[in-house]
């Protein structure tokens, strides 16, 4: 059976059921607009329509498959908390590790807690403060290479 399918007085199409039902799954329709046959009195909304109308087994395995695809991508993956990096380098220069561990502790609170955009921040966070303790432990022991080298120099 092939359903009219109106939106705002805008005729959108001629549909069967299965299509009405994956257009509204996509999106393409809404459950808002209407839909009349033939043999139908009066218009009546896609949502009333596809609750009364029985499913096809194609059609529920379909849905199922949908519903585990969007259950897999509602839970983001848990970005990398970097708390190795801090340790590591809070043991050569405690100054700039100490904020890196704090960052990286944030993380899987931030992750459990469902503030996915936080996680990453922090997990971003930690990492620039490991890299800035690298880059002074890196400075520090390039100064010290050159005063040796300056003091090498002088005595001669």
């Amino acid at each position: 059976m092939s359903y009219q399918v109106s939106r705002q007085g805008r005729q959108l199409g001629v549909f069967s059921l299965e299509d009405i039902r994956d257009k509204l799954a996509s999106g393409e329709l809404l459950a808002d607009d209407l839909a009349k046959t033939e043999d139908m009195a009066k218009e009546r909304s896609l949502g009333e329509l596809t609750s009364d109308a029985p499913r096809s087994p194609q059609l529920e395995k379909h849905s199922a498959a949908a519903e585990k695809y969007s259950v897999r991508f509602r839970r983001r993956s848990q970005p990398a908390n970097n708390l190795v990096g801090a340790i590591i380098v809070t043991l050569f220069f405690p100054p700039f590790g100490i904020p890196a561990i704090v960052y990286a502790f944030q993380v899987n609170d931030k992750y459990r807690a469902g503030d996915y955009s936080g996680a990453r921040r922090a997990a971003q966070k930690a990492k620039t403060w490991i890299r800035i303790s690298v880059g002074a432990v890196l400075l520090g022991v390039f100064a010290y290479a050159v005063l040796l080298l300056i003091d090498g120099i002088m005595i001669k």
